[in-house]
């Protein structure tokens, strides 16, 4: 194991899911015409590449860090076999 990185198994399609979803909300009219809080999914402006974080969080989620590491789980790099 090298410190700094976790790596699991195959993700099973997984991320490729994940990219359908925000692709998805991405497209939804509601999601386009939603600027402004006044409309059906009103958002305020959303910066561009915060659906990363919608990524990254599932990742952490679907691979945790072990309580026995001692890396700092927040520099660790997360990857998956293809």
């Amino acid at each position: 194991s090298l410190p700094g990185l976790r790596m699991s198994g195959d993700h099973n399609g997984v991320i490729i899911r994940l990219q359908a979803v925000i692709d998805g909300i991405r497209n939804l009219n509601h999601w386009k015409s939603g600027k402004g809080r006044k409309q059906a999914w009103g958002h305020n402006p959303v910066p561009k590449g915060a659906f990363a974080c919608v990524g990254q969080q599932l990742i952490h989620t679907i691979n945790p860090s072990n309580d026995d590491d001692d890396d700092d789980d927040d520099d660790a790099i997360l990857g998956f076999k293809t």
